[in-house]
């Protein structure tokens, strides 16, 4: 993933498919969510 984002940052649009962009969001929402539950029961 990490690969494909350097070179959709840095050369062309088309390179990510849709299913790894929304497992993507998956993630990075899941990560807020933790991170936004420590903080509250902290």
């Amino acid at each position: 993933m990490r690969r494909k984002r350097h070179s959709l940052v840095y050369d062309q649009a088309g390179i990510i498919s849709d299913t790894e962009v929304k497992n993507a969001l998956n993630r990075a929402e899941s990560y807020f969510r933790v991170i936004e539950n420590i903080i509250r029961t902290a």
